[in-house]
């Protein structure tokens, strides 16, 4: 009678033996399940914060507007809708007849242009952007007068081109020339592309290449 109790209660300690071992199995897998997922989740919520963080970066990527025939560009994010024509300028040297010529830009904006579709349609009523070489010569907007070449002009210190708004780019001289004449009675929205396509000239900078 007294080996039967043996064998039992001999049975009985290793069944809690084998509950026990099964007890910090469960433990160790359930602890180990809840530690990988802890870790995914951050993983997860590592991704996104970059993913949002790359995604608002995209959309704060600055915007320009470019002059492709001359190969500038400028920041601009204004409410106007800019629009431009290359123009070239003639004037006369000598009593012979020939001519010497500077390019420009004519601006103006759809904004201006549906103020008066009749007369803004076209031309600089936004006003301009003239670009001279170091060599070319630079006119005198009232009368032509002949003012020197452009290296000699646009230099600091120059009495002649104090208070101009110009800039260098390259070897190019980029100034900005308000309208003459307005194109629309609206004068508050000639004022405002006028003052936008000063703010191109200040700001010009060569198109990166596409090469590089």
């Amino acid at each position: 009678m007294s080996k039967l109790r043996k064998n039992i209660n001999g049975f009985t300690v290793v069944e809690l033996l084998l509950v026990f071992i099964i007890v910090i199995l469960l433990g160790f897998v359930g602890w180990y399940v809840y530690h990988t997922d802890h870790k995914t989740t951050a993983s997860a919520k590592t991704s996104s914060t970059s993913s949002s963080t790359s995604s608002s970066s995209s959309t704060s990527t600055t915007k320009y507007f470019t002059i492709t025939q001359w190969g500038v560009r400028a920041p601009y994010s204004g409410t106007l809708t800019l629009e431009y024509s290359i123009v070239t300028q003639s004037y006369p040297v000598d009593t012979q007849g020939n001519l010497d010529t500077v390019q420009y830009a004519g601006f103006n904006s759809d904004q201006l242009a549906a103020s008066n579709p009749s007369a803004c349609t076209d031309g600089d009523g936004g006003g301009s952007i003239m670009r001279y070489a170091p060599t070319d010569h630079v006119y005198g907007e009232a009368d032509g007068t002949d003012l020197g070449t452009a290296s000699q002009y646009f230099v600091s210190g120059n009495t002649a081109s104090a208070g101009l708004v110009y800039n260098k780019v390259g070897n190019y001289y980029y100034q900005f020339a308000h309208v003459q004449a307005p194109c629309s009675a609206n004068t508050d929205l000639v004022s405002q592309t006028n003052n936008a396509v000063e703010s191109l000239v200040q700001s010009l900078e060569a198109v990166p290449s596409t090469n590089q």
